[in-house]
C-alpha cells in the first residue's frame, strides 16, 4: 500500500534547473514518482546519450533477481566475523592536533591477514557522544583529519573509515603508487566469484567497524548514523543492513546500485563489474557474483530512516539503479532527485541534497525528528 507523503516540495538547483524532494513514508516512493514523472518528464542520464524517462521510477528494479541465498550468505559472513577476535590497534597523538576534541587512529582485525582502518574523534570533555560513521567515495588517497575533528566539534563521535587495507595518512606518492600498482582497478579485482571480490573486505570492515563503535565507552548508546558518498553511500547502505541498531542513513548518489543493469539496456553503476570487457573470467560468473554486491539487494534489510539522493545525469551512478535501491528499501526514506546533477554535483547541483543532509544531521545528532523539507 502507498502511504501518504507529509510533504512535497520544489526547489531551486543552481540556476533554473528544479530539484523535487518529498519526505516519504515505506512505499510513498512510488507516489513521488508519479508526481515527479509529470513535472519533470526526461532527463539525461549515464552516458550522456541515454534519456531517462523518470516515469520509470516507480517501477524501477534491478536488472536481476535478489539471490535465494542472499541473507543466508551474508549472514554467513557476519558468523565468521564476529569469530574473529577485533585485535585493536589505536594510536594517539600527542599533542592532540585539535584543541578541544580527542582524536585517534584505529585498525581491526576483518580475518587472519586484513584489517579495516580509520580515524575517529569526540568532544574533549566529560560525556557520552552521538556517532557518526563516515564512509569513503572511491580512489586511492589518504583520510583528512578534518573530517572527524570537525565534525567532533559539532558534538559527534566521529568516525571515518579507509576504504583500503591502508595507512590512513601517509604521504601522496604511497597512494599513487598503490593506485598505479596492485591497487589498479582495484574495484573490479575478484569480480568474478562473491568469495573473492575486493568489496568483500570492505563490507565485512563495514560491519566491523559498527561493531566497535557501539562497544566505545564515549558512544551514548543510542544515536548511530552512517553516512558516505558514491563508494561512501554503498558502504553506508550496507553497515545499515548488516548492521542492527542503526539509527539512520544519509547517504549521496550511492554506487554499487543494480550492477546488472547492462543485461537490461541500461548503464552500470561504479563499479561497471558487467560493463567492462571480463578478461579471461566468464561473463555469467561475474553477474552471477554481482548479485551478492548489489547495494539494491541490500537494501530489503535496511529498516532505518534514510536519506538519499540521484543526479539525473550521473554517469557514475545512474538514477535508475537509485530508484531501484530506494524501491526496495525496507523503511521510511526520504529522496532528493537532482536533475542537471552529474556524478560531481558540478554547478552547485547537489547543494539540494547537502541541504537536507544538514538537516538531518543537526536534527539526529540533538535527537530530535528530522523536519520535513520546506517551501
Amino acid at each position: 500500500m502507498v502511504k501518504r507523503i507529509r510533504r512535497l516540495v520544489a526547489l531551486t538547483c543552481g540556476q533554473s534547473v528544479p530539484s523535487i524532494m518529498a519526505f516519504m513514508t515505506r512505499r510513498a516512493f512510488l507516489l513521488l514518482c508519479s508526481v515527479l514523472a509529470l513535472a519533470s518528464g526526461k532527463a539525461v542520464a549515464a552516458g550522456g546519450s541515454e534519456d531517462w524517462d523518470i516515469a520509470q521510477a516507480p517501477s524501477a528494479g534491478p536488472a536481476a533477481e535478489r539471490p535465494a541465498d542472499f541473507d543466508a550468505f551474508w549472514d554467513g559472513q557476519m558468523e565468521a566475523l564476529a569469530k574473529v577476535p577485533f585485535d585493536p590497534q589505536v594510536e594517539t597523538p600527542d599533542p592532540q592536533p585539535v584543541a578541544g576534541v580527542h582524536y585517534g587512529k584505529f585498525s581491526l582485525a576483518v580475518n587472519d591477514t586484513q584489517r579495516v582502518r580509520g580515524q575517529m574523534a569526540w568532544p574533549d570533555r566529560a560525556g557520552k557522544f552521538p556517532a557518526l560513521i563516515i564512509f569513503q567515495w572511491a580512489g586511492v588517497y589518504p583520510l583528512q583529519q578534518g573530517t572527524v575533528t570537525g565534525n567532533a566539534q559539532k558534538g559527534w563521535l566521529a568516525v571515518n573509515v579507509m576504504a583500503h587495507d591502508l595507512l590512513i595518512d601517509e604521504p601522496e606518492a604511497f597512494y599513487e603508487e598503490q593506485k598505479n600498482g596492485d591497487l589498479k582497478d582495484y574495484g573490479l579485482i575478484g569480480r568474478g566469484d562473491r568469495e573473492t571480490s575486493y568489496f568483500r573486505r570492505m563490507y565485512l570492515g563495514a560491519r566491523r567497524v559498527m561493531d566497535y563503535v557501539k562497544s566505545l565507552p564515549q558512544w551514548d548508546g543510542r544515536t548511530l548514523v552512517v553516512h558516505g558518498t558514491s563508494q561512501g553511500g554503498s558502504q553506508a547502505l550496507v553497515a545499515a543492513a548488516l548492521t542492527d541498531g542503526v539509527t539512520a542513513v544519509v547517504v549521496n548518489v550511492p554506487a554499487l546500485c543494480d550492477q546488472n543493469a547492462p543485461a537490461a539496456g541500461r548503464s552500470a553503476p561504479y563499479p561497471y563489474w558487467t560493463a567492462k570487457p571480463p578478461g579471461d573470467l566468464d561473463p555469467a560468473e561475474i553477474a552471477e557474483a554481482a548479485n551478492y554486491y548489489d547495494v539494491a539487494h541490500f537494501a530489503p534489510r535496511v529498516k532505518t530512516p534514510v536519506l538519499v539522493s540521484a543526479g539525473l545525469r550521473d554517469q557514475s551512478c545512474p538514477p535508475h539503479g537509485i530508484a531501484a535501491m530506494a524501491n526496495a528499501l525496507g523503511g521510511d526514506k526520504e529522496l532528493v532527485f537532482l536533475p542537471g546533477a552529474n556524478h560531481q554535483g558540478d554547478g552547485g547541483t547537489h547543494e539540494p541534497y547537502l541541504r537536507r543532509m544538514r538537516v538531518w544531521l543537526d536534527a539526529l545528532r540533538d535527537g530530535r525528528p528530522v523536519p520535513p523539507p520546506q517551501s
